[in-house]
């Protein structure tokens, strides 16, 4: 695989019938790095078979080249989950921003691959995307409002602290919200939070003193 030739040699392997064999050609040429192979790999993206395709996508996001990110982007919708999770994990290791609105829909979708994309939104993104995250805090949906919480301390940025203040009153979401402003740095919650630990603590006493 040192010689320069090899991926003129391995690329042809790629329109082999056996799935492994193409298989083995991505992990190659993946290995090889070398760019005159991206046109010949991005037609796997369409392949029949879901494993060829997470390969591809894999294989894509080693070169670092961002001209491929609207074909990954596609996969995004993958009718197989762990294509849909392989796409989200290549634009993650590509690092190329504009994926970030296709993401975010996947995120507000509030299907099973929902939290996947909120944490690559969140490896991807900075506190200029906090301004397209707060409008979830607002969801009807758990998952949504779970996973708007998620991203914003994931970003680390303390300006979402007064947006999510009022989570506090989520009767569902409100621990996840006390972990998310500890998390970024907002210490006037914790006299709140150990006064509530205590009661916790008695009720827990007075229950097993009633149980006894």
């Amino acid at each position: 695989l040192n010689d320069p030739s090899a991926v003129f040699q391995i690329m042809p392997m790629l329109k082999d019938d056996s799935m492994w064999v193409r298989q083995f050609a991505l992990n190659a040429l993946s290995s090889l790095k070398d760019k005159a192979a991206i046109p010949e790999i991005l037609p796997l993206l369409k392949d029949k078979e879901s494993a060829v395709r997470e390969h591809a996508l894999s294989a894509l996001a080693q070169f670092g080249d961002n001209t491929v990110v609207p074909d990954m982007v596609t996969l995004l919708n993958d009718k197989d989950e762990d294509v849909a999770k392989a796409a989200l994990n290549a634009l993650v290791t590509i690092g190329d921003k504009t994926s970030l609105p296709d993401i975010l829909s996947l995120v507000k979708s509030d299907n099973s691959l929902s939290f996947n994309g909120a944490m690559a939104f969140a490896k991807l993104s900075d506190k200029s995307s906090i301004p397209d995250i707060l409008p979830l805090l607002e969801s009807d949906s758990f998952n949504i409002r779970y996973n708007a919480i998620y991203m914003l301390r994931e970003i680390g940025d303390d300006s979402a602290i007064p947006y999510i203040l009022p989570l506090l009153n989520d009767k569902d979401l409100h621990k996840t919200a006390e972990y998310a402003l500890i998390a970024l740095g907002d210490k006037s919650i914790i006299p709140d939070l150990i006064s509530t630990y205590i009661l916790q603590l008695k009720d827990s006493s007075e229950y097993k003193k009633k149980s006894a």
